[in-house]
């Protein structure tokens, strides 16, 4: 998308998604911003959630079993004008490789995902891994727009 001197969440902004694709990234790039923006086009996403980021848990579900899911929660963005940039609700979900033991918390505005969200860590990728999973199974007709342009 770009030549690896901008930003991929910069160069983020210059993209028209439609509604429904959920683009999917890896780095962490927290733009608060930018996910209130796709969430109020419609525009779903998944990337990994800064360690430093300040939240308060609104709601827990409880992890599915035999399952590496440790938290599944919805949340609100605490931190200094979060909320101004995202008063939207969202959903951090921690999970662990069996492999490594690693540890991969995710942050998405898709709260409607199932019991089959872990499979986002089968190789810690938040982005990466859970892409083709949502394109075959979290809704009944395949999701015609997903983009892992940022991965």
């Amino acid at each position: 998308m770009t030549d690896g001197q901008v930003a991929d969440v910069k160069a983020a902004w210059h993209i028209a998604f439609a509604p429904d694709t959920i683009v999917g990234e890896d780095r962490g790039d927290n733009d608060y911003r930018l996910f209130a923006e796709w969430t109020d086009a419609g525009v779903c996403f998944v990337t990994r959630m800064k360690d430093n980021a300040q939240f308060e848990v609104v709601e827990e579900r409880a992890p599915p079993q035999n399952r590496n899911i440790l938290n599944d929660q919805t949340i609100r963005l605490t931190g200094t004008g979060a909320q101004k940039k995202c008063p939207h609700l969202l959903r951090r979900v921690e999970a662990v490789r069996e492999d490594t033991g690693d540890r991969r918390v995710c942050l998405t505005n898709h709260h409607g995902l199932g019991a089959e969200f872990p499979l986002l860590a089968d190789n810690g990728h938040c982005g990466q891994s859970i892409l083709p999973f949502l394109n075959r199974n979290s809704r009944p007709n395949p999701i015609p727009n997903v983009s892992s342009s940022f991965s």
